[in-house]
Order: structure tokens, then C-alpha cells, then sequence
């Protein structure tokens, strides 16, 4: 004998909204896992040692993935190994502050014969940061160290199902903590719990407006 469950619409709701604020949250994982990836094969192929960097590990994928998208369409005769170097000292220039460090790696990615494709990647990447720069200066986020800013560049692949839930009315104001919980729980994120709710409420506010 089959047994019907019955929902009702606010159940409905409530797990369709469970369902979207999970893939916000492994969207966020999957980043870390890039930035696990990348920094792995440098180290392996390379002989560059950055696994310190695996800090920044979700804010890192945030930012290069869809710079690794970009080279990839335009270069697709780029190896995945070839990509991870380029796109290493991408993330160099941005998040170091060792000039040696950087040079090393930059030395490595000449020696390879891929500095004109990371010039490329490097000036979509410097786009990229000043646009993330503008939408956080507008959310009235300040920050006193650039490495700070990078540091909220997680937020890159999930803007757009942040806008698409609000807009959609799938979540409001009062779900801000929940979806920081989700994202600060994921212990891929370099900012604190009360941070990512301070972002997340006006992320919301800001779609909702």
C-alpha cells in the first residue's frame, strides 16, 4: 500500500529554500576544492610549495575560477597543469606579499613560455578585482588592506543565487543568519561568522532594493 506525503506550501517553501542556501554553501566548498587542486598540481609539476596559501582557499577559488574559465575558452591548447601554473601566479600577484616568492613563481611561468597568455589572465584578473572592489565599496565594506578585500572574493560565484533568491522571495532580511551559518560553517571561509552575516544582510538588502 503506497503512502502519499502531503507538503504544504510553506513546507514547500522552506525545503526549496534549504535546497538553494546548500548549494550556496557547496558552491563555496567546490572553490576550496579548486584552489586545493591548482595549489597541488604547482607543487607536484612544478616544485612550488604554497599550500600555505589554502587559508585563502575559498576566496582564491571565488576569484580564479572564472578567470581559469576565461583562459581556458580562449587558449583551449592550455594543459590543466599549464592552467594551474598561470593561474598560481595570478593568485601570487594578488594575495602575496613577498616580492621574492612572486618573482619565483613568475620566473617559472616564463620559463615555460606561457607569459603572454599570463598577461592575458592577469589583466581579466585585475577587471575582475576592481569590479569586486566597487560592488563591496558600494555595500559600504570598508577595509584597510587589499589582502582584506581579497578575502570576500567567495562571494563571487554566488551572487547570482543570492539575487536570484531574493528576487524571487525565497529568502528576506531574517534569513541572513541562517545562510552565514551555512557559509561560515563550511570552514572554507577566511572571515568570521559575524563578518559573513554583516555581507550577507546587505547583500540581500541590496538585491531586494
Amino acid at each position: 500500500m503506497k503512502t502519499t506525503l502531503l507538503i504544504n506550501e510553506s513546507q514547500k517553501k522552506m525545503i526549496l529554500k534549504e535546497s538553494i542556501v546548500d548549494n550556496i554553501r557547496k558552491s563555496i566548498e567546490e572553490g576550496y576544492e579548486y584552489t586545493t587542486k591548482v595549489l597541488s598540481e604547482v607543487k607536484k609539476d612544478y616544485g612550488l610549495n604554497l599550500d600555505f596559501l589554502i587559508t585563502w582557499g575559498a576566496s582564491i577559488g571565488g576569484f580564479i575560477a572564472p578567470i581559469g574559465e576565461f583562459i581556458q575558452g580562449r587558449y583551449p591548447e592550455i594543459s590543466d597543469v599549464e592552467l594551474s601554473l598561470i593561474l598560481t601566479g595570478i593568485v601570487a600577484v594578488h594575495y602575496l606579499d613577498n616580492k621574492k616568492e612572486i618573482e619565483k613563481i613568475l620566473l617559472k611561468i616564463k620559463e615555460e613560455g606561457l607569459s603572454d597568455v599570463f598577461k592575458v589572465g592577469l589583466d581579466k584578473s585585475k577587471e575582475l578585482k576592481e569590479t569586486l572592489f566597487n560592488f563591496l565599496e558600494s555595500l559600504n565594506i570598508t577595509f584597510f588592506k587589499v589582502s582584506k578585500m581579497m578575502s570576500y572574493a567567495f562571494i563571487v560565484p554566488i551572487l547570482l543565487m543570492i539575487f536570484n533568491m531574493v528576487k524571487s522571495h525565497q529568502i528576506n532580511a531574517s534569513d541572513a543568519k541562517e545562510v552565514a551559518l551555512r557559509i561560515a560553517g563550511s570552514g572554507v571561509v577566511s572571515l568570521s561568522g559575524i563578518v559573513v552575516r554583516d555581507l550577507v544582510s546587505k547583500l540581500i538588502k541590496r538585491f531586494k532594493d
